[in-house]
């Protein structure tokens, strides 16, 4: 296909073509070239593209109200990923959950240990309970040196982070 072709409207090149077969048909018919029933097969596809152009153009006449225009795709567009959003949230559990009761019942036991402390935060944090943990890993933020590994130190101070954002506490 040529350059202009690709660059038509699809509406527009149907009707360049259906135009062409027609042109075509009443040359071949005039040289007397092809039989009259390969005739009435492309003049039926030919009245059959015509018809479906035609009720195509019409509908769009008739409900011109029907395409959006660009506030109306934006504002479908944010309720679509509100709605898509809210649904993919974790729900934020009311009292303990079993994982941040293990934890909680070991810290309690052992109230310095520093991978306890960070443990019960991320429970509490994918609980959605955001105020919990950051209680929880505000009490050994100044020790977070503890850790060795410096992937630890980042994960620990991140969470730290989030759930002060998520508590407007910053």
């Amino acid at each position: 296909p040529s350059v202009r072709a690709l660059l038509l409207p699809y509406d527009l090149r149907t009707r360049c073509q259906l135009c062409a077969l027609q042109e075509m048909s009443e040359l071949r018919q005039r040289k007397g070239e092809v039989s009259t029933e390969d005739m009435d097969e492309k003049d039926k596809e030919i009245a059959r593209l015509k018809a479906q152009l035609e009720a195509k153009e019409a509908k769009e006449l008739k409900e011109p109200d029907k395409i959006p225009d660009e506030e109306e795709r934006t504002q479908k567009m944010a309720q679509e990923i509100t709605e898509a959003l809210q649904k993919t949230a974790p729900n934020r559990v009311k009292g303990l959950s079993n994982e941040a009761k293990v934890f909680k019942e070991k810290l309690a036991a052992d109230p310095f240990n520093m991978e306890l402390i960070f443990q019960l935060g991320v429970a509490y944090a994918q609980d959605g309970q955001w105020d919990k943990s950051l209680n929880v890993l505000l009490r050994g933020w100044k020790r977070v040196r503890e850790f060795q590994d410096p992937g630890v130190r980042f994960e620990f101070l991140c969470l730290l982070a989030q759930a002060s954002q998520k508590e407007k506490k910053h």
